[in-house]
Formats: C-alpha cells, sequence, structure tokens
C-alpha cells in the first residue's frame, strides 16, 4: 500500500490547520522551532545559524504511542523530495530516508543520511525520534529558504509497520496528512554545530539504505 499520494482524504477536509509552536529546548542546548500536528505529532526542526542550502537539519518527531508511523516531507510535497518517515521499534525508534517519484510507494532515497541521536526513546505513551538529516534541505528540484518561511508535508498511520527493525519495511497507507508553511529562519540556532557534533558523538548512524 502507498505512504503517500497527493489526493486529499475526505476525512481530513475538516482537519483543523497545524500549529506554529514556541521553540523548545531539549538536553543537546538546541532550540527547536516546533509545529503540532490535528493527530497529536509534534515535528520539532532546528538548522544552523546564517544557514544556506544545503545545511545539515536536526528534527524531532515526538507521536503518541498510536502512531504507527509518522512522516515529514521536506519539499513540502509527496513527491519528489526526501521525506524522513520513522516508526517504533520496541524500545527505538527506526527511521529511513525516501523518495516517490510517482503514486507508489515511496523508494529509499540514497542522498541524504540521516543520524540517529541519543534523545531517541519510547515510553508508554509516545515515542521520539531525534535525529540529524544531511541531505534533507536539497534536491535536485529544489531546496529550503533558510532565510524565510518554507512549505512542509506531514502524514502519518495508526497501523504498525511490517519489520519495525528494518528500514526497508513497508508500511501502510496515511490515516492523516497535511501542509503547514514553517519559518526556517526562526529555527535557526546559533552554535548548532557544536551542539549537535557533541550530541552525534553519542549516537547511532542510521543511513538511507540503498
Amino acid at each position: 500500500m502507498m505512504l503517500f499520494q497527493l489526493a486529499a482524504l475526505a476525512a481530513l477536509a475538516a482537519a483543523a490547520p497545524s500549529s506554529l509552536l514556541a521553540a523548545r529546548q531539549d538536553t543537546t542546548g538546541l532550540a527547536y522551532k516546533e509545529f503540532s500536528t490535528p493527530s497529536g505529532i509534534l515535528y520539532r526542526i532546528a538548522i544552523p545559524e546564517g544557514a544556506t542550502a544545503p545545511f545539515d537539519i536536526a528534527f524531532q518527531i515526538v507521536a503518541p504511542v498510536r502512531a504507527g508511523w509518522a512522516g515529514i516531507a521536506w519539499g513540502g510535497s509527496m513527491l519528489n523530495n526526501p521525506l524522513s518517515v520513522a516508526w517504533p521499534n520496541g524500545d527505538t525508534v527506526t527511521v529511513t530516508s525516501r523518495i516517490a517519484t510517482d503514486h507508489a510507494p515511496p523508494n529509499a532515497y540514497a542522498d541524504s543520511t540521516i543520524t540517529v541521536l541519543p534523545g531517541t526513546t519510547t515510553n508508554a505513551t509516545h515515542w521520539t525520534l531525534d535525529a540529524l538529516c544531511s541531505g534533507c534541505s536539497k534536491w535536485a528540484a529544489g531546496a529550503i529558504n533558510p532565510s524565510g518561511s518554507s512549505r512542509l508535508s506531514w502524514a502519518f498511520s495508526s497501523r504498525a509497520v511490517a519489520t519495525p527493525a528494518n528500514p526497508d519495511s513497508q508500511f501502510a497507507y496515511h490515516d492523516g496528512k497535511g501542509t503547514v508553511p514553517f519559518d526556517f529562519a526562526a529555527a535557526q540556532v546559533a552554535g548548532f554545530e557544536e551542539a549537535v557534533g557533541g550530541a552525534v558523538a553519542e549516537g547511532e548512524e542510521a543511513p538511507a539504505t540503498p
């Protein structure tokens, strides 16, 4: 079954728009800018101060345990831009980098690498991906504007993936999706490289699978 497609779901027609929220700070010292979705999922993003594309993106996905997977499309569309998709896997979280070029399940995206950071965890109510993406800010068809607003898209499903430990796993069609304008200028963080560098030294690399 497909992860993403452009056709709108009738169930989402009346969904409230995502809300931009105040920055939140994690244990690395990064102040994330975040937005929430009607499904109760938080997406948090931080980028380097003075960034120019291509640049690394630190991001978090905080989802209730009922979410079988959740993902973000960095180009604001479900086609032809990097997709970062994550799901719970025991006491940790699996993440994969994908790209969709047509209305079919997305393939592995070899031009981005996602590094899992130490804040990644699960508990009785939520799972959290804490990660760094290299290759998510620029792609063949476009790039994120680090000094202003760019569109982001999100999607999720309540259904668990087929094989949670495998980043190549198949996963179900989404239950919900949406698009939000995101102010990347407000997500710029001084000292980004130092904070992320310390976290990466403790983290676990999870590259996009070929």
